[in-house]
């Protein structure tokens, strides 16, 4: 699960660092009427972590984040298919919305599922944030000799894996 969130974490940033400019190539907009692509994602991630703190109360946690990244995968298709800026900009709250649970529950289960090694497990999943600083740059690297669209592509391979790796997390647990 470590590397789920070393791909989480690249996502995230990814997401966040690239959305606008997504918007303003596919739709020919402004840089500033994009940016607002940016705002809908972290506001999303907010209204997702109250609602993920009320849900998991009483719902599984390894099924409620295998729909979390169902959601994060529904939101990225409509990111690449809309052809309209409204419709996009709600996929964009869908996808943060579906994503703004899987880092604190990977990490809160991870932790559970070895609590001798409780510290152990923390210090690695909070290293493995370096995510954040190598996807990112591969994005800009297709985004610039294949196009901006190409680039995204790296967010779904992210969540790709994140999801196959709850999937076997889910299987495999004690």
């Amino acid at each position: 699960m470590i590397l789920s969130t070393f791909m989480m974490v690249g996502f995230d940033v990814g997401m966040n660092s690239n959305i606008a400019n997504f918007l303003k190539n596919k739709f020919s907009i402004s840089l500033e009427s994009a940016s607002l692509g940016i705002s809908i994602y972290f506001a999303s991630l907010m209204v997702g972590r109250f609602a993920g703190a009320i849900l998991l109360r009483k719902l599984n946690s390894y099924k409620f984040l295998i729909w979390s990244v169902a959601l994060t995968m529904v939101g990225l298709a409509g990111i690449f298919l809309s052809d309209n800026l409204t419709l996009t900009r709600i996929m964009i709250f869908i996808a943060g919305l579906g994503f703004s649970n899987t880092f604190p529950i990977i990490f809160a289960l991870t932790v559970e599922h070895m609590p001798d090694y409780a510290n152990e497990l923390s210090s690695l999943i909070i290293l493995s944030v370096i995510g954040g600083a190598v996807i990112p740059p591969i994005m800009g690297m297709i985004s610039d000799n294949i196009g901006v669209t190409a680039s995204l592509s790296m967010l779904v391979l992210a969540m790709v894996y994140v999801g196959f790796a709850s999937l076997y997390a889910m299987r495999h647990r004690n």
